[in-house]
């Protein structure tokens, strides 16, 4: 009679050497799979960014926009020495960040802001560089807003280094940045557009941009990675990573990185003529070192705590959000009588009013028992 092979235990079926093993004990063989060539990540097309800052900047001849509707019309910063026709625009950069909100709505929130205008690039374009003027303090001018900060900055470690930190309300926030932006074509910068967009709607800040450029989609054609902290690095431009994340600084560093993203287009793009001649200028003032804070001090305060009338508005305005709160904290009206008459199937005690009601009734529900006698 024939008798199954006794089976070798689990870690030794491929090591068996029976003479006629079992199909279970047979060697496993591993596979072996032919892999094809490694796919390389798919090239993403340029976006409208760098098409609008060639437009801006004078570098480009496109009679239309890339989405086809025309140009605005702006007016042009012509110099005849140096081969460059700018527009006549300002650009913002902006960044908010520490963003703290409730049901009520934002109680407070940190925005830098940075602003160039091409008039300041038009006129360093008439001098010649000089390596020892920081470029970048004589250009840039850059703030930091503590918007509705209710301890008016007190015992909050002061990272900003590029200009004076103000603590603000709300009010005063959107009355100078109107006055920025009053009779001036603005381009908006940002980086990573989705809270500062979402921010300024829901506060109805509004600055009425010509256009908006998203640093991170303006190079998503040339990088797979596109932070910051990233960008800056690639870019050779000089920075502190603890300063990082703090509103002002990025804001200020977004529109350095928005330089060097125009001057690398500039040099790379295929024409007949040489690169502009701003390109050594941008270069110079997006690479330029952080600024000392004596330096920053001659241009005033570098803390500034807001006065009685601001004061009075960020109380006005707390009070506000806290009549919200406490009106979304109450229980709405359905919900109070709900909770009084209970609903079906809750758990309810009935008291024990009537004298032929068993002294157990009070255990039970009306979905349990029913009707009590």
């Amino acid at each position: 009679m024939f008798t199954r092979p006794r089976l070798p235990r689990g870690n030794t079926l491929c090591q068996c050497q029976f003479k006629f093993p079992s199909v279970l004990a047979w060697p496993r063989f591993k596979t072996t799979t032919t892999k094809g060539p490694k796919r390389l990540p798919k090239r993403r097309r340029e976006t409208d960014e760098p098409a609008i800052l060639a437009w801006l900047l004078g570098y480009s001849d496109q009679a239309q926009q890339p989405s086809g509707a025309p140009w605005p019309d702006l007016p042009k910063l012509v110099s005849k020495k140096a081969n460059a026709t700018i527009r006549r625009v300002r650009f913002v950069s902006i960044d908010i960040d520490g963003l703290h909100q409730d049901k009520a709505g934002i109680r407070q929130f940190d925005f830098g802001v940075s602003v160039l205008d091409t008039v300041m690039i038009h006129r360093q374009l008439k001098r010649p560089l000089d390596p020892k003027i920081n470029l970048a303090t004589q250009l840039i001018k850059s703030s930091h807003y503590l918007v509705e900060d209710a301890e008016y900055g007190v015992g909050r470690r002061t990272r900003f280094a590029f200009g004076s930190c103000r603590v603000s309300s709300l009010t005063k926030l959107k009355q100078r940045l109107k006055k920025e932006t009053k009779n001036h074509n603005v381009v908006l910068i940002m980086h990573g557009a989705a809270t500062e967009v979402s921010v300024m709607k829901r506060l109805c800040i509004e600055l009425n941009p010509v256009f908006t450029i998203d640093t991170t989609t303006a190079v998503q054609h040339l990088f797979r990675k596109r932070n910051l902290r990233w960008l800056l690095k690639e870019y050779k431009i000089p920075h502190e990573t603890m300063r990082l994340h703090y509103a002002g600084n990025d804001a200020h560093y977004i529109l350095r990185v928005l330089l060097m993203i125009a001057a690398r287009h500039a040099k790379t793009k295929p024409s007949g003529r040489e690169p502009p001649d701003w390109v050594p200028v941008f270069e110079a003032v997006a690479r330029s070192p952080r600024p000392e804070p004596e330096a920053l001090r001659k241009c005033g305060p570098l803390r500034i705590t807001p006065g009685n009338k601001e004061r009075k508005q960020m109380e006005r305005r707390r009070e506000i959000l806290e009549r919200i709160e406490k009106r979304i904290g109450e229980p709405s009206r359905i919900k109070r009588d709900r909770e009084m008459v209970g609903l079906k199937g809750c758990r309810q005690r009935f008291p024990n009013c009537d004298a032929m009601s068993p002294s157990w009734a009070d255990r039970y529900t009306i979905s349990q028992y029913g009707m009590l006698p």
